[in-house]
């Protein structure tokens, strides 16, 4: 077995918060030495990894742990402090040359499960929700897709994305019977209606969103769809910052259904 151990960056306190979120999946170790000048070294190990020989297969790996890691970061933290706090990723590394891992900071994975599903960690007695959310991740696709969505970034169109993959899910689980509504439902709901009921989101501010994002006239380049796209109002279009809360917001909501309902 591997001992591998990455340094973490950017360097900063947010980084070195992240030294107790308590999880058994990954470890992150602070090795500051304020002595050498060095205030912020952050080293992250993982036991999904150690058992990882083939380079090609552990930089897409770790890549694919990366996203999980920021996507619930995002989702917790918010899309807009997410992106200020920065992407957190390797600098350098132990126990393996950092050549073979110079793509590490490049977003060309998509749907990686980076989890040893033949040894799946239990969650940590002391976990947190960011914590219990990346280790919930290992055993369930929907949330790990999502969390790896959140990663990416919060433009028009992955925002949508993340929107309709989360109306997707709660369909999902609705037609399992995993999850109920209350009330008299007396129509068999669309799945975006569904998903303002489950989860209590403004189904206005949804209709709001999902008419900008597809309106060519209001986004230009910007918007999911191209020129020649049907719009019939291009007045008064959300605003980004608008449209990145009501996902997070919804991302937050369904992370804390699917939480409530696990443990």
């Amino acid at each position: 077995m591997n001992n591998y151990g990455f340094s973490l960056t950017p360097h900063t306190s947010f980084v070195k918060g992240l030294c107790d979120i308590y999880s058994n999946d990954f470890s992150i170790i602070d090795e500051s030495d304020s002595s050498l000048g060095q205030t912020d070294v952050h080293i992250f190990c993982s036991i999904h990894l150690n058992l990882i020989v083939d380079l090609n297969e552990l930089r897409t790996k770790l890549k694919g742990l990366l996203m999980i890691i920021n996507g619930t970061i995002a989702v917790t933290q918010g899309f807009e402090r997410h992106k200020n706090i920065g992407f957190v990723t390797i600098d350098g590394c132990d126990g393996v040359s950092y050549s073979e891992m110079e793509k590490i900071h490049s977003m060309d994975v998509t749907q990686v499960n980076p989890f040893n599903i033949s040894n799946l960690q239990e969650m940590h007695k002391k976990a947190d929700v960011i914590s219990k959310l990346i280790n919930l991740s290992s055993k369930n696709e929907n949330l790990r897709i999502i969390l790896g969505m959140c990663a990416i970034g919060s433009d028009w169109v992955n925002l949508y994305r993340i929107l309709e993959t989360v109306a997707q899910c709660i369909q999902d689980d609705y037609n399992q019977g995993k999850i109920q509504i209350h009330g008299n439902i007396k129509k068999k709901l669309k799945k975006i209606e569904l998903m303002t009921k489950v989860l209590n989101i403004d189904s206005a501010q949804v209709k709001l969103f999902t008419r900008t994002v597809n309106s060519f006239e209001m986004l230009g380049y910007l918007s999911r769809h191209g020129k020649g796209s049907v719009s019939n109002d291009n007045a008064n279009p959300m605003s980004r910052l608008d449209a990145s809360n009501l996902v997070n917001q919804a991302c937050r909501h369904y992370c804390g259904n699917l939480l409530s309902r696990t443990y």
